[in-house]
């Protein structure tokens, strides 16, 4: 006979895969322990969730969620926030740290993948991108009432003075702006140049989550924002323009984004431009920056990478600046005129030989607004 200190044999229950949605419960359960929130929801809106995320908004949304976890703990613990990060800048880290992405991975049920594999293991929404707004059991911004009260107080804190220390507050600020800015009824958010400097400013933050959201949400309402009959991009220009270039000189990791949205903001605002007024102001900003970038105060050195980035942008500007100069147009023919001399100073400059080959391209597409 057996003994009967022996246990018997325990059956387990086969288990099913699990699905898309109950990697997305566990995500969220995650979050949750680690900001030390009550539900979901609430580690949503700390997170400064406004939608569904692209593989690239789903990884700093991870960034952010380890960086806020780690911001938890050295309070908990009362010692200093860099007794707990790694000795890796924190302005040129992009990726999770090897152990919370282990964490993170365990806890979604999938050991054996990544932080980017996991992307593609969350529910999805008609456009491939994760439904976070469905993961943490949100309501999208703007489904109701409440969506323009908050996208007002939203631009209420980004409107205050702004602060670094502030920056997980301004972060959810402007998701939420932007959430507000997308819903069909919003009515009560203005677009003004007011607004547009506010974000403008914190473009050049140096935490690379609320650095790139500024962006995007700058680029969004380039690419088609409304403006309630009145355009205020040619008051902002310089501003707007000025704290993309500061992105790309504060934080590497916003780089390729802040050209991609200067290059919107500059389309937009040469949009906007009318015979009668304003020609040339995407130009003219392009040149007032270039003018503190290439001889900048204080003890900063010229940043060749934002320099070379407004050049480019500036290309696709000039061919339709042309007609306007021939035209005796003289706000046109002054633009032409101070990006030819920004050209100029530059090629005259041999430590920023790197960006020689661009301010070229540019004085060769000047040279018949000028004739």
């Amino acid at each position: 006979k057996a003994c009967k200190c022996t246990p018997e044999p325990q059956t387990q229950q086969p288990v099913g895969p699990m699905t898309h949605h109950e990697r997305g419960a566990r995500l969220a359960a995650f979050a949750t322990g680690c900001l030390g929130v009550p539900t979901p929801a609430k580690a949503g809106s700390r997170l400064g969730l406004m939608g569904s995320a692209g593989r690239e908004e789903f990884a700093q949304v991870l960034q952010h969620m380890e960086t806020l976890s780690k911001q938890r703990a050295a309070k908990l613990s009362g010692v200093g926030m860099g007794a707990l990060s790694d000795s890796k800048d924190q302005s040129q880290a992009i990726q999770c740290s090897a152990s919370f992405e282990r964490a993170l991975c365990e806890a979604c049920g999938t050991p054996s993948l990544g932080a980017a594999e996991l992307f593609d293991q969350l529910p999805h929404d008609s456009s491939g991108n994760v439904d976070l707004v469905s993961v943490f059991a949100m309501e999208a911004a703007g489904s109701t009432g409440q969506g323009c009260s908050a996208g007002a107080a939203a631009k209420d804190r980004l409107l205050g003075d702004f602060e670094e220390t502030g920056w997980v507050s301004d972060l959810s600020a402007v998701n939420t702006l932007r959430a507000a800015f997308i819903a069909p009824e919003q009515t009560t958010v203005e677009v003004s140049f007011s607004l547009l400097s506010a974000l403008a400013q914190r473009c050049g933050c140096k935490r690379p989550a609320l650095s790139k959201t500024a962006l995007r949400a700058i680029m969004e309402l380039a690419d088609g924002s409304r403006t309630d009959g009145t355009s205020c991009w040619h008051e902002a220009a310089v501003d707007v323009v000025g704290g993309c270039l500061a992105a790309i000189r504060v934080t590497k990791a916003a780089a390729r984004l802040a050209e991609e949205t200067l290059a919107a903001v500059l389309r937009r605002v040469d949009a906007d431009a009318t015979p009668e007024g304003n020609q040339g102001s995407a130009l003219q900003a392009i040149a007032a920056c270039l003018e503190s970038e290439i001889s900048p105060s204080g003890s900063r050195a010229p940043n060749s990478t934002a320099i070379a980035a407004a050049l480019r942008c500036s290309m696709p500007l000039l061919p339709s600046l042309a007609p306007a100069c021939r035209s005796g147009n003289l706000d046109a023919r002054a633009a032409a005129e101070a990006m030819m001399a920004r050209c100029e100073t530059l090629l005259s400059n041999r430590k920023l030989a790197s960006v020689h080959s661009d301010a070229r391209n540019v004085i060769r597409e000047l040279l018949p607004c000028l004739k």
